[in-house]
């Protein structure tokens, strides 16, 4: 696991918004949450643990971090300079640009979303021993092609994440100072996203708000 960062130090906050609706982007997109690990087994979060209003009140449920993720790691005041190139895989790109941009002293925002998408239809055409064409077959026309953990029904199981840097301000001509903002955009299958490896503490972070651990 990263190691995790005093705000009194040089460091990089990353803040996760999810489910974030903002990035469902069509109709053909639907939201899709995945059921909660052991929910059954789980404590009411509105029964405190612990029968004693101190204890209540340093739970931190009536703030904002209950409804987002936080990560604070080290940092150092250099800027990245190069972000990942646009025609590698998205998976590659997210990690390459996350390390950089933590690596810089600033704050992150990661607006993630998991939906489904439908499944282009293989349209196969079968062949009649005559040469007589018949249409699709009832799989093709289904749109089935095997069992994948990518995969809801008939859809394609997705995530999308959108981000925002903020890095520290650049002297620009005049000795003015103007703030940089960096953004980047990255699309997956669930199944590629969780075969993702890396320790990063954000990326552990997106895992627990997605699977619900």
């Amino acid at each position: 696991m990263a190691e995790i960062a005093s705000v009194f130090d040089c460091h990089h906050i990353v803040t996760i918004r999810y489910p974030s609706l903002l990035e469902i982007r069509s109709h053909d997109e639907e939201l899709a949450l995945t059921t909660l690990l052991n929910c059954t087994t789980r404590f009411d979060p509105n029964v405190p643990l612990v029968a004693d209003i101190g204890v209540e009140h340093n739970a931190g449920r009536q703030t904002d971090a209950e409804t987002s993720f936080y990560s604070i790691t080290p940092a150092v005041l250099s800027t990245p300079e190069q972000w990942a190139a646009q025609d590698l895989g998205d998976e590659v790109r997210l990690l390459h640009d996350m390390q950089l941009a933590t690596g810089g002293n600033g704050c992150t925002e990661l607006f993630v979303v998991t939906f489904s998408v439908p499944r282009p239809a293989k349209i196969v055409g079968d062949e009649h021993p005559d040469g007589v064409y018949t249409g699709s077959s009832p799989e093709a026309r289904r749109g089935d092609h095997g069992d994948g953990g990518d995969e809801i029904g008939d859809c394609d199981a997705m995530i999308r994440i959108w981000r925002n840097t903020q890095l520290p301000p650049v002297e620009q001509e005049g000795g003015m100072f103007s703030i940089q903002i960096v953004h980047g955009e990255y699309m997956m299958t669930t199944a590629v996203f969780d075969a993702v490896e890396s320790d990063a503490l954000w990326l552990e972070n997106i895992r627990d708000l997605v699977h619900g651990r």
